[in-house]
C-alpha cells in the first residue's frame, strides 16, 4: 500500500531519539511506558525512561547512567523523568512500531529528546560498561549518526 505524504512524514519522524509511549508487558507489572528509540537498525533496540531512579541503580552506583530529561526541555512529558541507560531492550519488532506510528501518531509519538539531551544519553551508554557489547556499539553508532544529522537541520 502507498503511502500518503503524511504518513512518509510521520516515518521520517519516527527516528532515534524518539519518544514513544505504548504498552510493556516486560514490565513488572505491565503498563503503558515511555520509551526512547536507541536504534532503528540493524536492530530495534529501544531505553527505558522512567519517573525515578530505581533504589537497586542507586545502591550500586549505577544512576549515573540514568539521564535526566526535564519536563521543561521535553513538554510532552507529565514530569522530570530519566532515560535508564544501563539496559537496551529488544522486545519490540520495529515494523509493529511503525505500523503504531501510523495508526496512532499522536498517541504514540510523543516527541524527541532534545539535542543535549541526546548526547547526554550517548555519554552515558559510552561510559558505562553493563549493557552486552553489541548492543552498546549499535546503540553509540545510532545516536553518533542522529546526533550529526542534527547538526545539519
Amino acid at each position: 500500500m502507498a503511502l500518503n505524504w503524511v504518513e512518509e512524514a510521520q516515518l521520517r519522524n519516527f527516528k532515534v531519539g524518539s519518544i514513544v509511549y505504548t504498552w510493556c508487558d516486560f514490565c513488572t507489572p505491565a503498563k503503558n511506558k515511555y520509551l526512547l528509540v536507541a536504534s532503528l537498525e540493524p536492530n530495534f533496540l529501544i531505553l527505558v525512561i522512567n519517573s525515578v531512579i530505581n533504589q537497586f541503580y542507586i545502591s550500586n552506583g549505577l544512576d549515573r547512567f540514568h539521564v535526566l530529561i526535564s519536563l521543561e526541555d521535553h513538554p510532552f512529558l507529565e514530569h522530570d523523568s530519566h532515560a535508564s541507560c544501563v539496559e537496551a531492550i529488544e522486545s519490540f519488532d520495529v515494523s509493529f512500531m511503525r505500523a503504531e506510528v501510523l495508526e496512532n501518531y499522536k498517541k504514540f509519538h510523543r516527541g524527541h529528546l532534545s539535542t543535549r539531551c541526546l548526547k547526554d544519553v550517548f555519554d552515558a551508554v559510552v561510559e558505562q560498561d553493563i549493557m552486552r557489547q553489541g548492543q552498546k556499539d549499535e546503540i553509540v553508532a545510532s545516536i553518533k549518526a542522529q546526533l550529526c544529522m542534527s547538526l545539519f537541520n
